[in-house]
Protein backbone atom coordinates (compact mmCIF):
# COMPACT_ATOMS: atom_id res chain seq x y z
CA UNK A 1 0.00 0.00 0.00
CA UNK A 2 1.20 3.55 -1.07
CA UNK A 3 0.79 4.36 2.59
CA UNK A 4 1.02 2.58 5.70
CA UNK A 5 -1.09 2.50 8.73
CA UNK A 6 0.09 0.64 12.01
CA UNK A 7 -1.93 1.14 15.12
CA UNK A 8 -3.17 4.61 14.29
CA UNK A 9 -0.12 5.85 13.22
CA UNK A 10 0.59 7.07 9.68
CA UNK A 11 4.64 6.73 8.30
CA UNK A 12 5.62 8.53 5.72
CA UNK A 13 4.42 7.57 2.22
CA UNK A 14 6.19 5.96 -0.46
CA UNK A 15 5.74 5.76 -4.51
CA UNK A 16 2.71 4.07 -5.75
CA UNK A 17 2.51 0.70 -6.95
CA UNK A 18 3.80 0.15 -10.75
CA UNK A 19 0.62 0.30 -13.14
CA UNK A 20 -1.92 1.81 -10.27
CA UNK A 21 -5.02 3.08 -12.25
CA UNK A 22 -8.44 3.98 -10.21
CA UNK A 23 -11.03 1.45 -10.79
CA UNK A 24 -14.18 3.93 -10.85
CA UNK A 25 -13.18 6.32 -13.71
CA UNK A 26 -9.97 6.98 -14.85
CA UNK A 27 -9.71 9.87 -16.89
CA UNK A 28 -8.20 11.06 -19.32
CA UNK A 29 -6.61 8.25 -20.69
CA UNK A 30 -9.61 5.80 -20.51
CA UNK A 31 -11.77 4.03 -23.71
CA UNK A 32 -14.57 7.34 -23.36
CA UNK A 33 -11.90 10.30 -22.74
CA UNK A 34 -8.61 9.77 -24.09
CA UNK A 35 -7.60 13.36 -23.95
CA UNK A 36 -8.52 16.48 -22.12
CA UNK A 37 -7.27 19.22 -24.85
CA UNK A 38 -8.03 22.23 -25.32
CA UNK A 39 -10.71 24.94 -23.87
CA UNK A 40 -11.91 24.69 -20.63
CA UNK A 41 -15.51 24.37 -20.47
CA UNK A 42 -18.15 25.36 -18.11
CA UNK A 43 -21.78 24.83 -17.89
CA UNK A 44 -24.10 24.97 -14.56
CA UNK A 45 -27.73 24.28 -13.91
CA UNK A 46 -30.09 23.56 -10.68
CA UNK A 47 -33.60 22.04 -10.04
CA UNK A 48 -36.09 21.87 -7.26
CA UNK A 49 -35.71 18.90 -5.38
CA UNK A 50 -38.58 19.28 -2.55
CA UNK A 51 -40.52 16.36 -2.82
CA UNK A 52 -43.60 16.70 -4.99
CA UNK A 53 -45.83 14.87 -2.83
CA UNK A 54 -46.25 15.56 0.94
CA UNK A 55 -49.55 16.49 3.28
CA UNK A 56 -49.33 19.30 6.03
CA UNK A 57 -50.15 19.04 9.82
CA UNK A 58 -51.11 21.12 12.71
CA UNK A 59 -48.67 20.82 15.29
CA UNK A 60 -51.20 20.69 18.09
CA UNK A 61 -48.62 20.15 21.11
CA UNK A 62 -46.00 22.52 19.86
CA UNK A 63 -43.32 19.66 19.68
CA UNK A 64 -42.55 19.73 16.18
CA UNK A 65 -43.21 15.75 16.14
CA UNK A 66 -46.37 14.35 14.35
CA UNK A 67 -48.37 11.82 16.94
CA UNK A 68 -51.64 10.40 15.71
CA UNK A 69 -52.87 10.99 19.23
CA UNK A 70 -52.48 14.39 19.68
CA UNK A 71 -51.79 16.17 16.48
CA UNK A 72 -54.02 16.21 12.76
CA UNK A 73 -53.15 16.52 9.05
CA UNK A 74 -54.87 18.07 6.21
CA UNK A 75 -55.94 15.01 4.12
CA UNK A 76 -55.75 17.54 1.06
CA UNK A 77 -53.11 15.22 -1.30
CA UNK A 78 -49.81 15.38 -2.79
CA UNK A 79 -50.17 19.19 -3.91
CA UNK A 80 -51.65 20.40 -0.38
CA UNK A 81 -54.81 21.52 -1.99
CA UNK A 82 -57.99 19.73 -0.77
CA UNK A 83 -60.70 18.72 -2.80
CA UNK A 84 -59.41 19.29 -6.24
CA UNK A 85 -58.72 15.05 -6.68
CA UNK A 86 -55.04 14.87 -6.36
CA UNK A 87 -53.22 11.81 -5.44
CA UNK A 88 -53.91 11.15 -1.96
CA UNK A 89 -56.53 13.83 -1.34
CA UNK A 90 -59.25 13.07 1.30
CA UNK A 91 -58.01 9.50 1.14
CA UNK A 92 -58.04 9.09 5.20
CA UNK A 93 -53.48 8.71 4.47
CA UNK A 94 -50.95 11.03 6.06
CA UNK A 95 -48.84 11.25 3.20
CA UNK A 96 -46.00 12.93 5.84
CA UNK A 97 -42.57 13.47 4.58
CA UNK A 98 -40.00 13.08 7.32
CA UNK A 99 -37.74 15.66 8.06
CA UNK A 100 -33.89 14.23 8.45
CA UNK A 101 -31.64 15.19 10.98
CA UNK A 102 -32.29 15.31 14.48
CA UNK A 103 -35.33 13.04 16.04
CA UNK A 104 -37.49 11.03 14.68
CA UNK A 105 -41.18 11.67 14.09
CA UNK A 106 -40.63 15.54 12.41
CA UNK A 107 -42.86 15.96 9.42
CA UNK A 108 -42.88 18.79 7.21
CA UNK A 109 -45.38 21.12 7.49
CA UNK A 110 -44.69 23.37 4.24
CA UNK A 111 -41.50 25.10 2.62
CA UNK A 112 -40.30 28.19 3.49
CA UNK A 113 -40.75 31.05 1.61
CA UNK A 114 -38.38 32.29 -0.74
CA UNK A 115 -35.80 29.47 0.18
CA UNK A 116 -36.30 25.36 -0.88
CA UNK A 117 -34.22 22.16 -1.69
CA UNK A 118 -32.02 21.75 -4.61
CA UNK A 119 -30.23 20.03 -7.20
CA UNK A 120 -27.82 22.14 -8.25
CA UNK A 121 -24.90 21.32 -10.80
CA UNK A 122 -21.47 22.38 -12.75
CA UNK A 123 -20.37 20.52 -15.91
CA UNK A 124 -16.58 20.73 -16.74
CA UNK A 125 -15.48 19.50 -20.44
CA UNK A 126 -12.16 19.80 -22.15
CA UNK A 127 -11.48 17.53 -24.99
CA UNK A 128 -13.00 14.52 -24.82
CA UNK A 129 -13.08 14.40 -20.67
CA UNK A 130 -16.35 15.58 -19.41
CA UNK A 131 -17.14 15.35 -15.43
CA UNK A 132 -20.00 16.68 -13.20
CA UNK A 133 -20.48 17.98 -9.74
CA UNK A 134 -23.87 17.88 -8.08
CA UNK A 135 -25.08 19.54 -4.63
CA UNK A 136 -28.32 18.11 -3.10
CA UNK A 137 -29.75 20.03 -0.28
CA UNK A 138 -30.51 16.09 1.67
CA UNK A 139 -28.83 14.80 4.67
CA UNK A 140 -26.86 12.16 2.53
CA UNK A 141 -27.07 10.14 -0.33
CA UNK A 142 -25.58 6.71 -0.19
CA UNK A 143 -23.61 5.44 -2.53
CA UNK A 144 -25.97 2.67 -4.26
CA UNK A 145 -28.21 5.82 -4.63
CA UNK A 146 -25.19 7.70 -6.08
CA UNK A 147 -24.68 4.88 -8.59
CA UNK A 148 -28.37 4.66 -9.27
CA UNK A 149 -28.16 8.51 -9.84
CA UNK A 150 -25.26 8.13 -12.55
CA UNK A 151 -27.05 5.67 -14.45
CA UNK A 152 -29.75 7.68 -14.83
CA UNK A 153 -27.97 10.78 -15.76
CA UNK A 154 -25.60 8.17 -17.92
CA UNK A 155 -29.31 7.72 -20.68
CA UNK A 156 -29.59 11.09 -21.38
CA UNK A 157 -25.90 12.07 -21.21
CA UNK A 158 -23.31 9.66 -22.31
CA UNK A 159 -20.85 11.37 -22.99
CA UNK A 160 -20.63 12.47 -19.14
CA UNK A 161 -17.24 10.02 -17.99
CA UNK A 162 -18.05 10.82 -14.41
CA UNK A 163 -21.01 12.52 -11.62
CA UNK A 164 -19.55 13.32 -8.18
CA UNK A 165 -22.79 13.45 -6.22
CA UNK A 166 -22.53 15.21 -2.91
CA UNK A 167 -24.60 16.14 -0.11
CA UNK A 168 -25.04 19.62 1.97
CA UNK A 169 -25.39 17.53 5.37
CA UNK A 170 -28.66 20.03 5.62
CA UNK A 171 -30.89 18.75 8.34
CA UNK A 172 -33.81 20.45 7.44
CA UNK A 173 -34.89 17.94 4.64
CA UNK A 174 -36.31 14.66 3.51
CA UNK A 175 -35.32 11.79 5.06
CA UNK A 176 -32.99 9.90 2.50
CA UNK A 177 -31.55 7.27 4.49
CA UNK A 178 -33.84 5.62 6.88
CA UNK A 179 -33.02 6.55 10.40
CA UNK A 180 -35.63 9.50 10.96
CA UNK A 181 -39.05 7.92 10.33
CA UNK A 182 -42.52 8.27 12.47
CA UNK A 183 -40.47 6.74 14.95
CA UNK A 184 -37.44 5.25 15.95
CA UNK A 185 -37.10 1.68 14.34
CA UNK A 186 -38.98 3.17 11.00
CA UNK A 187 -37.55 4.20 8.14
CA UNK A 188 -38.67 7.79 6.67
CA UNK A 189 -37.41 6.70 2.95
CA UNK A 190 -39.63 7.78 0.57
CA UNK A 191 -38.60 5.57 -2.74
CA UNK A 192 -40.61 7.82 -4.93
CA UNK A 193 -39.05 10.97 -3.26
CA UNK A 194 -35.87 9.23 -4.36
CA UNK A 195 -36.59 8.68 -8.11
CA UNK A 196 -37.86 12.49 -7.81
CA UNK A 197 -34.03 13.26 -7.15
CA UNK A 198 -32.38 11.18 -9.80
CA UNK A 199 -34.80 13.26 -12.30
CA UNK A 200 -34.08 16.46 -11.01
CA UNK A 201 -30.07 15.67 -11.05
CA UNK A 202 -30.81 14.29 -14.61
CA UNK A 203 -32.37 17.68 -15.25
CA UNK A 204 -29.67 20.07 -13.21
CA UNK A 205 -26.89 18.32 -15.06
CA UNK A 206 -28.84 18.37 -18.58
CA UNK A 207 -29.04 21.72 -18.42
CA UNK A 208 -25.68 22.51 -17.08
CA UNK A 209 -24.38 20.41 -20.24
CA UNK A 210 -26.45 22.63 -22.40
CA UNK A 211 -25.00 25.99 -20.48
CA UNK A 212 -21.36 24.86 -20.70
CA UNK A 213 -19.01 27.32 -22.56
CA UNK A 214 -15.49 28.31 -22.73
CA UNK A 215 -14.50 29.37 -19.37
CA UNK A 216 -11.47 31.07 -16.86
CA UNK A 217 -10.91 29.93 -14.03
CA UNK A 218 -9.67 31.41 -10.57
CA UNK A 219 -8.88 30.66 -7.37
CA UNK A 220 -8.97 32.08 -4.07
CA UNK A 221 -9.38 31.83 -0.37
CA UNK A 222 -9.77 32.98 2.96
CA UNK A 223 -9.78 32.57 7.22
CA UNK A 224 -12.86 32.98 9.18
CA UNK A 225 -13.44 34.06 12.12
CA UNK A 226 -14.23 30.22 13.19
CA UNK A 227 -15.50 31.58 16.39
CA UNK A 228 -18.29 33.14 15.66
CA UNK A 229 -19.56 31.05 13.33
CA UNK A 230 -18.96 27.55 14.54
CA UNK A 231 -19.01 25.21 17.89
CA UNK A 232 -16.44 22.64 18.36
CA UNK A 233 -18.30 20.27 20.72
CA UNK A 234 -15.46 17.69 20.95
CA UNK A 235 -12.36 17.69 21.96
CA UNK A 236 -9.74 18.14 20.93
CA UNK A 237 -11.00 21.72 19.58
CA UNK A 238 -9.54 21.60 16.28
CA UNK A 239 -11.55 23.44 13.36
CA UNK A 240 -10.32 23.91 9.30
CA UNK A 241 -11.45 28.02 9.38
CA UNK A 242 -10.29 28.01 5.48
CA UNK A 243 -13.74 29.02 3.28
CA UNK A 244 -12.32 28.54 -0.67
CA UNK A 245 -13.90 29.61 -3.66
CA UNK A 246 -13.41 28.97 -7.67
CA UNK A 247 -15.00 30.65 -10.03
CA UNK A 248 -16.08 30.15 -13.63
CA UNK A 249 -16.61 33.16 -15.82
CA UNK A 250 -16.88 33.15 -19.45
CA UNK A 251 -14.25 33.49 -21.94
CA UNK A 252 -16.20 35.93 -24.26
CA UNK A 253 -17.96 38.53 -21.76
CA UNK A 254 -16.45 38.01 -18.34
CA UNK A 255 -19.59 36.68 -16.74
CA UNK A 256 -20.06 34.38 -14.24
CA UNK A 257 -20.91 31.21 -14.89
CA UNK A 258 -20.54 29.24 -11.44
CA UNK A 259 -19.34 29.42 -8.06
CA UNK A 260 -17.92 26.98 -5.38
CA UNK A 261 -17.61 27.28 -1.92
CA UNK A 262 -15.53 25.15 0.25
CA UNK A 263 -16.41 25.38 3.78
CA UNK A 264 -17.05 22.98 6.74
CA UNK A 265 -19.65 23.45 8.88
CA UNK A 266 -23.30 21.92 9.71
CA UNK A 267 -26.06 23.27 8.28
CA UNK A 268 -28.18 22.55 11.08
CA UNK A 269 -28.34 26.20 12.63
CA UNK A 270 -32.39 26.17 12.56
CA UNK A 271 -32.54 23.69 14.89
CA UNK A 272 -34.75 20.73 15.75
CA UNK A 273 -38.10 22.35 16.47
CA UNK A 274 -38.33 23.53 12.33
CA UNK A 275 -41.07 21.76 10.37
CA UNK A 276 -40.31 23.82 6.95
CA UNK A 277 -38.24 22.47 3.96
CA UNK A 278 -35.26 25.42 3.99
CA UNK A 279 -31.46 24.55 3.09
CA UNK A 280 -30.30 25.93 6.50
CA UNK A 281 -27.66 28.59 6.15
CA UNK A 282 -26.05 27.72 2.35
CA UNK A 283 -29.74 29.30 1.49
CA UNK A 284 -28.58 32.52 2.08
CA UNK A 285 -24.88 31.89 1.15
CA UNK A 286 -26.19 31.21 -2.24
CA UNK A 287 -28.40 34.69 -2.37
CA UNK A 288 -25.52 36.28 -0.99
CA UNK A 289 -22.82 35.33 -3.22
CA UNK A 290 -25.11 35.45 -6.48
CA UNK A 291 -27.13 38.64 -5.56
CA UNK A 292 -24.61 40.58 -3.00
CA UNK A 293 -25.57 41.25 0.77
CA UNK A 294 -26.45 44.98 2.06
CA UNK A 295 -26.24 45.09 6.48
CA UNK A 296 -27.02 48.68 6.34
CA UNK A 297 -23.41 49.84 7.67
CA UNK A 298 -22.31 51.42 4.65
CA UNK A 299 -20.17 48.61 3.27
CA UNK A 300 -22.41 46.73 0.88
CA UNK A 301 -21.24 43.92 -1.16
CA UNK A 302 -22.06 43.35 -4.63
CA UNK A 303 -23.38 39.89 -5.78
CA UNK A 304 -21.22 37.78 -8.77
CA UNK A 305 -24.54 36.58 -10.70
CA UNK A 306 -24.28 32.97 -11.76
CA UNK A 307 -24.67 29.84 -9.98
CA UNK A 308 -23.28 28.84 -6.25
CA UNK A 309 -22.70 25.25 -5.61
CA UNK A 310 -21.86 24.59 -1.60
CA UNK A 311 -19.18 22.09 -1.13
CA UNK A 312 -19.46 21.01 2.48
CA UNK A 313 -15.79 20.39 3.59
CA UNK A 314 -14.33 18.87 7.00
CA UNK A 315 -17.93 18.52 9.41
CA UNK A 316 -17.31 16.07 11.43
CA UNK A 317 -16.03 15.90 15.65
CA UNK A 318 -18.09 18.49 15.51
CA UNK A 319 -18.37 21.54 13.37
CA UNK A 320 -21.68 22.98 14.08
CA UNK A 321 -23.41 26.05 14.22
CA UNK A 322 -25.97 25.70 16.33
CA UNK A 323 -24.31 27.22 19.63
CA UNK A 324 -21.92 29.53 17.76
CA UNK A 325 -22.16 33.08 18.37
CA UNK A 326 -23.51 34.44 14.87
CA UNK A 327 -22.75 38.08 15.55
CA UNK A 328 -23.31 39.78 12.74
CA UNK A 329 -21.71 43.15 11.46
CA UNK A 330 -23.52 45.71 13.32
CA UNK A 331 -23.14 43.75 16.23
CA UNK A 332 -26.63 41.75 16.76
CA UNK A 333 -26.46 38.57 18.30
CA UNK A 334 -29.49 36.37 17.34
CA UNK A 335 -31.04 33.41 19.65
CA UNK A 336 -30.14 30.10 18.76
CA UNK A 337 -32.40 28.43 16.56
CA UNK A 338 -34.07 31.21 14.87
CA UNK A 339 -34.13 32.33 11.33
CA UNK A 340 -32.75 35.35 11.58
CA UNK A 341 -29.73 32.90 13.14
CA UNK A 342 -29.92 30.83 10.45
CA UNK A 343 -29.53 33.80 7.92
CA UNK A 344 -27.18 35.71 9.63
CA UNK A 345 -24.56 32.40 9.41
CA UNK A 346 -24.96 32.20 5.49
CA UNK A 347 -24.88 36.28 4.83
CA UNK A 348 -21.50 36.20 7.20
CA UNK A 349 -20.33 33.93 4.92
CA UNK A 350 -20.85 34.51 1.41
CA UNK A 351 -19.77 37.85 2.29
CA UNK A 352 -16.56 35.71 3.31
CA UNK A 353 -16.81 34.01 -0.10
CA UNK A 354 -17.57 37.72 -2.14
CA UNK A 355 -13.81 39.10 -0.28
CA UNK A 356 -12.26 35.64 -1.53
CA UNK A 357 -13.74 36.00 -5.38
CA UNK A 358 -12.53 39.84 -5.39
CA UNK A 359 -9.10 38.83 -4.54
CA UNK A 360 -8.99 35.48 -6.42
CA UNK A 361 -6.18 34.67 -9.33
CA UNK A 362 -6.89 33.46 -12.57
CA UNK A 363 -5.52 30.06 -12.88
CA UNK A 364 -4.97 27.26 -15.84
CA UNK A 365 -7.68 25.16 -16.42
CA UNK A 366 -6.62 22.35 -17.10
CA UNK A 367 -8.80 18.77 -16.37
CA UNK A 368 -8.24 15.31 -14.50
CA UNK A 369 -10.33 12.65 -12.62
CA UNK A 370 -10.03 9.14 -10.50
CA UNK A 371 -12.36 7.22 -8.82
CA UNK A 372 -11.42 4.30 -6.22
CA UNK A 373 -13.64 1.99 -5.11
CA UNK A 374 -13.37 -0.04 -1.49
CA UNK A 375 -15.53 -1.92 0.79
CA UNK A 376 -15.87 -0.95 4.34
CA UNK A 377 -16.62 -2.95 7.36
CA UNK A 378 -19.52 -2.02 8.91
CA UNK A 379 -18.34 -2.78 12.59
CA UNK A 380 -21.20 -0.46 14.67
CA UNK A 381 -23.80 -2.75 16.04
CA UNK A 382 -26.27 -0.36 16.10
CA UNK A 383 -25.84 0.23 12.16
CA UNK A 384 -25.97 -3.73 11.49
CA UNK A 385 -29.49 -3.48 13.06
CA UNK A 386 -31.02 -0.87 11.58
CA UNK A 387 -29.83 -2.89 8.40
CA UNK A 388 -31.08 -6.08 9.48
CA UNK A 389 -34.80 -4.45 10.54
CA UNK A 390 -34.48 -2.70 7.10
CA UNK A 391 -34.55 0.74 8.24
CA UNK A 392 -31.12 0.84 6.24
CA UNK A 393 -31.28 -0.13 2.78
CA UNK A 394 -28.15 -0.36 0.97
CA UNK A 395 -26.08 -3.09 -0.50
CA UNK A 396 -23.67 -5.21 1.85
CA UNK A 397 -21.07 -7.63 0.97
CA UNK A 398 -18.38 -10.39 2.23
CA UNK A 399 -20.69 -12.20 5.08
CA UNK A 400 -23.32 -14.86 5.08
CA UNK A 401 -26.57 -13.25 5.83
CA UNK A 402 -28.07 -16.69 6.63
CA UNK A 403 -26.00 -16.94 9.88
CA UNK A 404 -25.75 -14.46 13.25
CA UNK A 405 -23.59 -11.50 12.52
CA UNK A 406 -20.27 -11.84 14.56
CA UNK A 407 -16.49 -10.66 14.50
CA UNK A 408 -15.98 -13.60 11.54
CA UNK A 409 -19.14 -13.10 9.83
CA UNK A 410 -19.61 -8.73 9.35
CA UNK A 411 -20.82 -7.08 6.51
CA UNK A 412 -18.90 -4.52 4.53
CA UNK A 413 -20.29 -1.98 2.03
CA UNK A 414 -19.02 -0.41 -1.08
CA UNK A 415 -18.56 3.39 -1.32
CA UNK A 416 -15.85 5.43 -3.29
CA UNK A 417 -12.93 8.38 -3.15
CA UNK A 418 -13.36 10.75 -6.21
CA UNK A 419 -10.20 13.36 -6.41
CA UNK A 420 -10.76 16.01 -9.00
CA UNK A 421 -8.30 17.88 -11.07
CA UNK A 422 -8.86 21.44 -12.49
CA UNK A 423 -5.76 23.42 -13.33
CA UNK A 424 -3.72 23.48 -9.63
CA UNK A 425 -6.74 22.73 -7.99
CA UNK A 426 -6.95 19.47 -6.29
CA UNK A 427 -10.29 18.22 -4.46
CA UNK A 428 -10.61 15.17 -2.42
CA UNK A 429 -14.33 13.56 -2.35
CA UNK A 430 -14.83 11.25 1.02
CA UNK A 431 -17.92 9.75 1.78
CA UNK A 432 -18.66 11.31 5.25
CA UNK A 433 -18.41 13.65 7.66
CA UNK A 434 -14.44 14.16 8.40
CA UNK A 435 -12.85 15.25 11.46
CA UNK A 436 -10.96 18.32 10.33
CA UNK A 437 -7.89 16.79 12.47
CA UNK A 438 -7.57 14.00 9.93
CA UNK A 439 -7.04 17.15 7.37
CA UNK A 440 -5.29 19.25 8.94
CA UNK A 441 -3.84 17.72 12.23
CA UNK A 442 -3.30 18.99 15.84
CA UNK A 443 -1.39 22.10 15.76
CA UNK A 444 -3.09 24.59 18.24
CA UNK A 445 -5.77 21.73 19.14
CA UNK A 446 -7.61 22.61 22.48
CA UNK A 447 -8.90 20.25 25.29
CA UNK A 448 -12.31 21.42 27.15
CA UNK A 449 -11.19 21.97 30.90
CA UNK A 450 -14.56 20.34 31.98
CA UNK A 451 -13.95 17.41 29.68
CA UNK A 452 -14.05 14.08 32.39
CA UNK A 453 -12.33 11.91 29.82
CA UNK A 454 -10.25 14.06 26.60
CA UNK A 455 -8.56 12.50 24.34
CA UNK A 456 -4.84 11.90 24.80
CA UNK A 457 -2.60 14.45 22.76
CA UNK A 458 0.14 12.51 23.32
CA UNK A 459 -0.97 9.26 21.57
CA UNK A 460 -2.40 11.46 18.24
CA UNK A 461 -0.52 10.49 15.01
CA UNK A 462 2.26 12.85 14.08
CA UNK A 463 2.34 14.45 10.64
CA UNK A 464 1.58 13.77 7.31
CA UNK A 465 -2.05 14.34 7.75
CA UNK A 466 -4.42 14.06 4.71
CA UNK A 467 -3.61 17.89 3.57
CA UNK A 468 -0.24 17.01 3.27
CA UNK A 469 -0.91 14.01 0.57
CA UNK A 470 -2.11 17.17 -1.59
CA UNK A 471 0.56 17.17 -5.01
CA UNK A 472 -0.83 20.66 -6.19
CA UNK A 473 -2.16 23.81 -4.51
CA UNK A 474 -5.13 24.41 -3.39
CA UNK A 475 -5.97 21.14 -1.98
CA UNK A 476 -9.84 21.17 -0.76
CA UNK A 477 -11.76 18.29 1.03
CA UNK A 478 -15.66 17.70 0.24
CA UNK A 479 -17.27 15.63 2.59
CA UNK A 480 -20.45 13.63 2.29
CA UNK A 481 -18.95 12.75 -1.54
CA UNK A 482 -20.64 9.67 -3.26
CA UNK A 483 -22.18 8.32 0.01
CA UNK A 484 -22.88 8.96 3.36
CA UNK A 485 -21.20 6.50 6.03
CA UNK A 486 -21.25 8.72 9.69
CA UNK A 487 -18.26 10.18 11.24
CA UNK A 488 -14.88 9.61 10.02
CA UNK A 489 -12.88 9.70 13.06
CA UNK A 490 -8.80 9.12 14.00
CA UNK A 491 -8.30 5.84 15.62
CA UNK A 492 -6.39 6.96 18.55
CA UNK A 493 -9.61 9.08 19.33
CA UNK A 494 -11.67 6.00 19.11
CA UNK A 495 -13.56 5.17 22.35
CA UNK A 496 -16.85 3.48 22.58
CA UNK A 497 -19.43 2.95 25.88
CA UNK A 498 -17.97 -0.13 27.97
CA UNK A 499 -20.97 -1.78 28.11
CA UNK A 500 -22.81 -0.78 25.19
CA UNK A 501 -20.80 -0.06 22.65
CA UNK A 502 -22.27 2.33 19.61
CA UNK A 503 -25.59 2.06 21.33
CA UNK A 504 -24.59 5.14 24.04
CA UNK A 505 -21.51 6.87 24.19
CA UNK A 506 -18.69 6.99 26.04
CA UNK A 507 -17.98 9.77 28.85
CA UNK A 508 -16.37 12.84 27.41
CA UNK A 509 -18.20 13.82 23.91
CA UNK A 510 -18.25 10.72 21.73
CA UNK A 511 -21.21 10.85 20.51
CA UNK A 512 -19.67 10.50 16.86
CA UNK A 513 -18.77 6.82 17.56
CA UNK A 514 -22.44 5.90 17.63
CA UNK A 515 -22.59 7.26 14.20
CA UNK A 516 -19.61 5.73 12.58
CA UNK A 517 -19.26 1.99 10.88
CA UNK A 518 -15.84 1.61 12.91
CA UNK A 519 -12.36 2.39 13.91
CA UNK A 520 -10.84 1.26 10.73
CA UNK A 521 -12.63 3.63 8.66
CA UNK A 522 -9.91 6.07 8.56
CA UNK A 523 -6.94 4.21 7.89
CA UNK A 524 -8.93 2.23 5.12
CA UNK A 525 -10.06 5.62 3.52
CA UNK A 526 -6.04 6.58 3.88
CA UNK A 527 -4.74 3.78 2.02
CA UNK A 528 -7.64 4.31 -0.95
CA UNK A 529 -7.16 7.88 -1.06
CA UNK A 530 -3.11 8.58 -1.13
CA UNK A 531 -2.34 6.71 -4.25
CA UNK A 532 -5.71 7.79 -5.90
CA UNK A 533 -3.70 11.36 -5.56
CA UNK A 534 -0.76 10.40 -6.56
CA UNK A 535 -2.36 9.52 -9.62
CA UNK A 536 -4.30 12.29 -10.48
CA UNK A 537 -1.58 14.85 -9.62
CA UNK A 538 -0.61 17.04 -12.67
Amino acid sequence: MWWSVIAGCQTDPAPPEAGYRPDVVACPGGPSCPDATGPLEAGAGRASIVPACFETWTDTDVNAEYSPSTDSFADCGCNRVCGDGDAGDGDGVFQASWIAGFGSGRAATGVREGDGLWARALVLRQGSTAVGIVVLDLVGWFYDDALATRARVAEDLPELDHLVVLSTHVHQGPDTMGLWGPYIGASGVDPAYLAQVREAVAVAVGEAWTNAEPAELALGSVEVDAANLISDTRDPGVVDSRLNVAAFTATDDGAMLATLVNFGNHPETRGSDNTLFTSDFVHALRETVEGGVDWGNGSPQAGVGGTTLYLNAAVGGMMTSLHAPVVDPNGTQWPDSSWEKTDAEGKILGGYALEALAAATPAPGGLKVGAQSLRLPVVNRGLQAMQLMGVITRATYDWDASKPITDENQPTIASEVDVLQIGPLQILGVPGELLPEVLVGYDGATLDPENPNPPDLSLAPPPPYWRDLATSEPFWVMGLANDEIGYLIPPFEFELHPSAPYIFEAEGDHYEETNSLGPDTVPLLTEAIAPLISWVSP
